[in-house]
């Protein structure tokens, strides 16, 4: 995830990317709507449906606009509890797998 105030008004945008099984390329995660709401000028540089499809971060976002941008990486992703063991010594354990597919 990349965070940024990538259409300069003065508020962070954050740009979720995934990487297609077999890929080595981040694709933003938001839909080509969704990404043009929050950042406006995407739909300059993606016109159409098809050519935001093939998009990269790095395409979409030039060199000059990803200056400062701060990257966050998220490894885990289940639901879990963060245990304290005291002094500041943390155990992360993830929640079963009922938990996993039910809404919390």
């Amino acid at each position: 995830m990349y965070v940024n105030d990538f259409d300069h008004n003065g508020k962070s945008e954050f740009i979720v990317n995934w990487y297609p099984p077999k890929e080595n390329k981040a694709f933003p995660f938001a839909s080509k709507r969704d990404m043009s709401a929050q950042v406006p000028f995407i739909r300059k540089a993606a016109p159409k449906y098809e050519d935001y499809a093939r998009m990269t971060y790095e395409d979409l976002f030039p060199e000059k606009t990803r200056e400062g941008t701060i990257d966050y990486k998220c490894s885990i992703l289940s639901n879990s509890i963060l245990w304290n063991n005291g002094k500041f010594k943390f155990n992360l354990t993830p929640l079963p797998l009922d938990v996993q597919v039910a809404p919390i």
